[in-house]
């Protein structure tokens, strides 16, 4: 893991995301003729992807999914999918292809095997990650103390998404979740992390110091020297 890139405000932070995220897509296509990338949700990533949105890119040959979402629909104020709708395909990026881990089920339990099926024809790593965290560590949807998250840290999972409910249930978001999986979130060959504020610099340095994803899920990939890694933060 590289030191983090500090930035002076979160505009400036968002330009430089986006260019290396560009980066990244456009070797992908020049490599290997297509690319994949993970994005989450949040408030803090919302201006990079309108910043990625502007670039020029053959956004048809880039397949795009979530780290993780709230299983709520479109156009529920709650959905990560919506988010990426009002920003990222915005622009060109509409181009791209979406896979949604949200589907008609009830519950995200119910949904496994289908949005599994979705996801299943990627078996390559992904191009990027991009990743959030929240002020219990927390990144995608892999909390401390939420159900089921013994079976999304489960390096042996045979699925690439795992249902979980977070314990307790976020008073903003109240919902269950369908999450990428830790060992498919760690198949890639970038990961980036977005943070701002200095509570969540203090939650990150808390987790370079202490290397327990029980407590801090953030710390799995921090600590992991085989993924190339980039913080991105910002006050």
């Amino acid at each position: 893991m590289n030191d983090p890139l500090q930035f002076n405000t979160a505009d400036e932070m968002a330009q430089g995301a986006a260019g290396q995220l560009a980066i990244i897509l456009n070797d992908a296509l020049d490599t290997r003729g297509r690319a994949m990338l993970v994005l989450s949700g949040g408030s803090t990533p919302k201006r990079t992807y309108q910043y990625l949105a502007q670039k020029k890119l053959d956004w048809s040959r880039v397949t795009i999914t979530l780290a993780d979402d709230r299983w709520v629909k479109q156009p529920h104020a709650a959905s990560n999918a919506k988010m990426l709708a009002e920003t990222l395909f915005g622009g060109d990026a509409k181009h791209a292809q979406f896979i949604d881990l949200v589907t008609d089920d009830s519950t995200p339990e119910a949904a496994l095997q289908t949005v599994a099926g979705r996801l299943n024809p990627w078996t390559d790593a992904y191009d990027a990650v991009v990743l959030g965290m929240g002020q219990d560590g927390h990144t995608a949807s892999l909390f401390p103390r939420g159900y089921g998250m013994d079976i999304a840290m489960d390096m042996n999972n045979p699925l690439p998404v795992a249902a979980v409910t977070p314990n307790p249930l976020p008073h903003d978001a109240p919902f269950p979740r369908m999450t990428l999986t830790l060992a498919r979130l760690l198949k890639s060959r970038h990961h980036m992390l977005l943070i701002s504020g200095t509570e969540k610099h203090r939650v990150f340095e808390d987790a370079i110091l202490h290397d327990d994803p029980a407590r801090l899920p953030i710390a799995a990939f921090l600590h992991n020297t085989a993924l190339t890694f980039q913080t991105y933060w910002t006050a």
